[in-house]
Formats: C-alpha cells, sequence, structure tokens
C-alpha cells in the first residue's frame, strides 16, 4: 500500500516543484491530488483520504492552519511548507510531522518522509487490530507486507533500501530505509548495532568481546558490533539475559 498524499499550495511552481521532489519516491508515496487553497482542500481531503497532506501555510482567504482547524479530529499527518518560519510553534501545536521552509531542502525532505511513513504505519497497524505491535508493515516495490515482528532475524541496509531476514529463512527488500525500521523496532528488542545492521536481541546466540566485538545470531549470521554500539549492545544484553562471565 502506498502513502495517498495530497499537496496543497496556492502556486502552481511549487506544487509542480514538490511533485518533482516526489518522484524519487514513487514506490512509496501517491499523489492522489493537488489543491489551490483551503476550500479546494478541504473537499479533496474528504474525497481522497489522504494519509498525507503537504500543506501551505499562507494561501489566500483561510490559511493553513485554518483548514486543519475546519477537522474536529483529522485522520492524515501534515507536513507543512511553507516561506514563513514565524508559524512553527502554532503548526507543531497542530501535531505536524515538520515544517518544511521554502526553497525545500532534500535532506530535510527526506527526513519528513521517512517520519511520516513510520507514524502512518504504525496507525494501519493499530487499525489493523495490532495494539501491541505484534506485526508490522513492510511497504515493497510491489505493495506491502503484514508479518509478525518476532519473525525478523535481523534488517540490513542496501542503499536506500533495507533488506529484512525472517527466521524462515525468508528474505524481504523494502523501499524503507533502515532508520525507519529502527524507529519502529526499537521499543520491541531490536539495536542498531552497525551503521548498516539492526538486530533482533531475542535471536543473540553468543558474542565476542575483545579489540572488535561480533555477534552470532541463531541463524548462523555473524554481525560486526561497533565501538560506537559495544556499550549499548552488552548494556541490552545484561539487561534482558542473564549472561556468564568467564
Amino acid at each position: 500500500m502506498k502513502i495517498k498524499t495530497l499537496i496543497v499550495d496556492d502556486e502552481s511552481k511549487s506544487v509542480m516543484l514538490l511533485q518533482k521532489y516526489l518522484e524519487p519516491y514513487s514506490h512509496l508515496i501517491d499523489v492522489v491530488g493537488t489543491a489551490n487553497d483551503a476550500e479546494e482542500a478541504f473537499l479533496s481531503i474528504k474525497q481522497n483520504e489522504p494519509n498525507l497532506v503537504f500543506l501551505d501555510i499562507s494561501m489566500p482567504g483561510s490559511s493553513g492552519l485554518d483548514l486543519l482547524n475546519r477537522f474536529a479530529s483529522k485522520n492524515f499527518e501534515v507536513i507543512f511548507t511553507t516561506a514563513h518560519e514565524e508559524y512553527a510553534l502554532e503548526a507543531f501545536k497542530l501535531s505536524a510531522i515538520h515544517y518544511l521552509l521554502k526553497p525545500i531542502d532534500l535532506l530535510q525532505l527526506d527526513d519528513a518522509i521517512n517520519r511520516s511513513s513510520a507514524k502512518i504505519e504504525s496507525e494501519i497497524q493499530k487499525n489493523a487490530g495490532s495494539p501491541n505491535k505484534r506485526k508490522i508493515m513492510i511497504y515493497t516495490d510491489n505493495g506491502y507486507e503484514l508479518i509478525e515482528i518476532k519473525e525478523i532475524v535481523r534488517c540490513e541496509a542496501a542503499g536506500a533500501y533495507t533488506e529484512l531476514f525472517l527466521n524462515n529463512k525468508r528474505k524481504i527488500l523494502s523501499c524503507q530505509n533502515l532508520k525507519s525500521f529502527e524507529n519502529q523496532l526499537e521499543s520491541n528488542n531490536f539495536l542498531r548495532v552497525h551503521k548498516s545492521h539492526l538486530i533482533n536481541l531475542e535471536e543473540v546466540k553468543s558474542f565476542t568481546k575483545g579489540k572488535s566485538c561480533y555477534t552470532n545470531l541463531k541463524d548462523g549470521t555473524q554481525i560486526f558490533v561497533s565501538n560506537q554500539k559495544k556499550n549499548d549492545f552488552l548494556q541490552r544484553l545484561n539487561e534482558n539475559f542473564i549472561i556468564e562471565v568467564e
């Protein structure tokens, strides 16, 4: 499932530019419509039921903030795109995911998309009846899969993608980056032990300490634990397991 997205901005050039910026995320973002003012946006939100709205603040007539205040409750996330810095506080009071100042910085846009993706996935899981986060939504180029978190042995970065290794020897290539999975799984006993590796601590079989630290997983994989993460890794093991010190 892709994230249904609406772009709201009174400047046509800004709409087209943002659409261009979103093209590399076509595997994740589906732009279902655009709107040039608050009234058109209100009707489009009702009709298209987007998961995510990129919203300009300063527009003729009603502002983007006025638009949000028309919803007693909203079932979509908001990323503000504006040239006006002074509205940031009010925007975050309305639970905005991010506040992007024009001209839009592409790194900040990437961060905003990752944040919104993680939050939307979490909400989908809750609505799917997984209040204890027993399952996770995995987005792929072909759609999505809902899998049990306990099935995941480890996640490995593959450029902007992530490869998930399951305990049935199956692999899934997700179009989400590793940071997105770290945000979703860190509360489920997962730890990022290296810039490229996120592991399920329940799958740890043994580890080797020394100048270099490695962990051996139950599937036979050996993963290097970076020096920056070594103390975190050992502390988490001590918190969760009884470790015999020789």
